[in-house]
Formats: C-alpha cells, sequence, structure tokens
C-alpha cells in the first residue's frame, strides 16, 4: 500500500421519503469534489447490499448509479467489492463482525483506533490490491 492515497466517504440515507433525487444530486456533487480534490485514478467501492426495504435498497442503488456514471464520464477506472471479500481481504474471514474489522485495522495501520468505517475502506482497498487493468471497470470519459 505504499504509495496509495485512499479516501472514505460515509454516504447517509435520507430520512423518509421523497428525497431520492436531491440526495442523488448532493451525491454527486461530492463525487465531482471528492475526484477533483484527490485526483484519483481509481475509486473501489463496496457494492450495496441486498437490503431489506424498498426505500434503502433504491436508494444506495441510485447512488451506485451516480457513481458509476461519473467515474466513467471522467475517465477513472472503478471496480465494486462485495463486502465479504473486504473481510477476506481484511480479516481472512468472510463472516468477520465489526469489531474483528475495526481491532484488524488498527494492527495493520498501526493505530489505536479506527472508525468502522474505516475499517470497511481498508478492506476494500485490500481487496483491490493487485488487481490487473482487465478487472477494472472500462472507462469511457477523460
Amino acid at each position: 500500500m505504499e504509495g496509495v492515497r485512499w479516501v472514505t466517504r460515509q454516504v447517509f440515507l435520507p430520512q423518509g421519503g421523497g428525497a431520492h433525487g436531491q440526495r442523488c444530486k448532493e451525491f454527486l456533487d461530492e463525487v465531482r469534489c471528492l475526484l477533483r480534490e484527490s485526483r484519483a485514478e481509481a475509486v473501489a467501492y463496496e457494492l450495496p447490499p441486498s437490503l431489506r426495504g424498498y426505500h434503502a435498497t433504491r436508494v444506495l442503488f441510485g447512488l451506485e448509479a451516480v457513481l458509476l456514471a461519473e467515474v466513467e464520464a471522467q475517465g477513472v477506472a472503478y471496480r465494486e467489492v462485495r463486502a465479504m471479500d473486504g473481510k477476506r481481504a481484511l480479516c481472512g474471514d468472510v463472516r468477520a463482525t465489526k469489531i474483528a474489522m475495526v481491532a484488524a485495522a488498527c494492527a495493520r495501520l498501526d493505530r489505536a483506533w479506527v472508525s468502522e468505517d474505516e475499517a470497511d475502506a481498508l478492506g476494500v482497498l485490500l481487496a483491490v490490491e493487485g488487481c490487473g487493468p482487465a478487472e477494472w471497470g472500462v472507462t469511457s470519459g477523460g
């Protein structure tokens, strides 16, 4: 991971209905800002889980579509990672708990504390480490 700069961004679901379009626009603004500020060459993200509940599923997959449309438009490579693959990469166990993920991330980063989101992001990063170009999404913009 030498020379890799990683940035985490947590996405909050809006409360109640009717805010889906606005949340997608806000997320698009966040993605554009993050890509511009980081000058990212690639984006790896955790695939939205299969959720119970129409609203949460609709919002998360809508946000994924926004992300993919923007990274493709900007010519940035991308790769999705299933949560279980991030857990396996960080802890060696696809059923690792959040507590185990945080403990493994603390040990790996030599830090006393990391958030659950940072632990998840590290798992995603480790899961894509060493992936060749054929394993990344095709980009079209730039």
